[in-house]
């Protein structure tokens, strides 16, 4: 049965009013689903910083949507909080050497107090990428399952495919199993390089963003001595995550289970849009997406 695809999703800088203020704010579009209908958007709603207004008091009239070149009504907007919907974290590992073990085992604390918030909506999935790109956990709301697996991680690999790591992401991102929720969610702590001879580039990964528009939310982390090497690596880091709806944050000297933890805060403060669109027709043809 044909669906919608949006793979070009575009939003405007505007003028919000609330209560308090009106500052111009950027609508970040963090992705889009047409099933079941009606089209359901995740958006989060930012001022000049970047930084999430989760308590804007805004109503429908105040977007104005297409879908293609037909005219898509907003029937309700709420916080994502209130909408009474689950998140299907895909949570990468970087499992390479480049991670001391002291490093490594904070990533397992704050991994471990993510999967424990876990609500009975969501799902997560463990993805590890090293030598090799490797799913030890799919999708499940089986919080042992997911602690023991990550239990067991090491930082063992000599190389990083990171790039292949977010492939693989997005790919298992586009599952439309029974019960997975709507909104997905790619999460990761990362210096940003890549030094896998012959593997996947960041074109590949920005082509792929472009197909599958799924947020991707980074910790950026650097290990002294600065480089410019290294800071070009995560430049082009917080570039994808941005890009992709997302967010990227350097972790400077915070510590990580705190830095999971507000990064786990920023994805939560979303808001949810209901479209209407009765003169849209699921034709199999990529949709432009314009609010």
């Amino acid at each position: 049965m044909p669906r919608f695809t949006f793979i070009w999703l575009l939003l405007f800088t505007g003028l919000l009013t609330a209560a308090s203020a009106a500052d111009p704010v950027l609508l970040r579009l963090q992705t889009a689903s047409s099933e079941p209908p009606p089209f359901t958007v995740y958006l989060t709603v930012e001022d000049a910083g970047e930084q999430p207004l989760p308590d804007l008091a805004l109503t429908p009239s105040q977007f104005s949507t297409t879908i293609g070149a037909q005219r898509a009504t907003v029937t309700a907007i709420e916080p994502f909080a209130k909408a009474g919907e689950g998140i299907a974290y895909l949570l990468l590992v970087d499992i390479s050497r480049s991670l001391r073990e002291a490093q490594f085992s904070k990533l397992r604390q704050a991994l471990g107090d993510w999967i424990a918030a876990l609500n009975d909506r969501d799902r997560a999935a463990l993805l590890t990428f090293g030598d090799d790109v490797r799913l030890v956990q799919d999708f499940t709301a089986n919080k042992a399952a997911l602690q023991a697996h990550l239990a067991h991680l090491q930082p063992s690999d000599g190389q990083t495919r990171l790039y292949l790591g977010l492939l693989r992401a997005l790919e298992l991102s586009r599952r439309q199993d029974a019960g997975l929720p709507r909104r997905r969610v790619i999460v990761l702590l990362s210096d940003g390089q890549d030094d896998f001879a012959g593997s996947a580039t960041l074109e590949e990964v920005q082509q792929a963003l472009r197909d599958t528009h799924t947020p991707i939310f980074a910790l950026g982390l650097l290990d002294p001595p600065r480089t410019p090497a290294k800071d070009i690596a995560l430049k082009a880091l917080g570039t994808l995550a941005r890009q992709s709806g997302g967010a990227y944050r350097g972790l400077g000297d915070q510590p990580l289970p705190v830095a999971y933890a507000d990064l786990r805060r920023r994805i939560e403060q979303a808001f949810v849009l209901r479209l209407d669109c009765p003169a849209c027709v699921a034709d199999g043809r990529p949709q432009r997406l314009q609010i």
